[in-house]
């Protein structure tokens, strides 16, 4: 047996080193599923404001939310524009 294959043989059965291993690798796993949870959280964000945009505009086929947002806009506008001082 050449000694390559000795210490080979050795770490493999050296439990420290075992459990050092598994530990890294169980780091790297959730690494990668802590990564995959953020994408997700980032995408379930995009879909959530889509959604809220969707259901104003949803709204505005309501004639009730219609005019009154036209009425709103209405005062807006007259409140904006400068008065005459004559």
């Amino acid at each position: 047996m050449s000694v390559a294959s000795k210490d080979a043989g050795n770490d493999a059965l050296n439990p420290m080193k075992l459990t050092f291993t598994t530990i890294e690798h169980k780091i790297r796993n959730l690494e990668k599923r802590k990564e995959l949870i953020a994408k997700a959280q980032a995408e379930t964000t995009k879909i959530r404001e889509v959604l809220i945009i969707q259901n104003i505009l949803s709204c505005f086929t309501d004639d009730a939310v219609r005019n009154d947002f036209s009425s709103e806009k209405m005062e807006l506008l007259n409140w904006s524009q400068p008065k005459s001082k004559f």
